[in-house]
């Protein structure tokens, strides 16, 4: 996904918030933005204003949570390899001293890595 690309596509559309109306789209202003097909079935077609109304509305923020994100993982990937500095399997869990916790966070960082990716 190019975020990039995203945001120059809001800054050219209708400023938001967006609203829904039936089977039509509105701007702020109250004023019609787009009519969704009239041949389509009526609650299908308030479904679809509905959710494209959310979704357009939720854009910049979630968009502004993926930069966010995004930069605690470089962040964290950054820093990754220096938690791998202490080696811990040799001891046990009631053995565990604060200079062990960079090699367990960076351990439990790699887990979760690859659950989020599906490994």
């Amino acid at each position: 996904m190019n975020v990039d690309n995203l945001r120059a596509l809001l800054a050219k559309a209708t400023p938001g918030p967006l609203g829904p109306s039936g089977r039509a789209i509105l701007m702020p202003s109250g004023d019609m933005l787009a009519m969704l097909n009239l041949a389509m079935d009526v609650d299908e077609c308030h479904a679809n204003v509905a959710l494209i109304v959310a979704a357009v509305n939720a854009l910049p923020g979630l968009l502004d949570e993926l930069d966010a994100l995004r930069a605690v993982v470089r962040a964290a990937d950054a820093m990754r390899a220096d938690a791998y500095q202490v080696d811990v399997s040799h001891k046990d869990e009631d053995d565990f001293r604060w200079e062990d916790r960079p090699t367990a966070i960076a351990l439990a960082y790699d887990d979760a890595r690859a659950a989020v990716k599906g490994e």
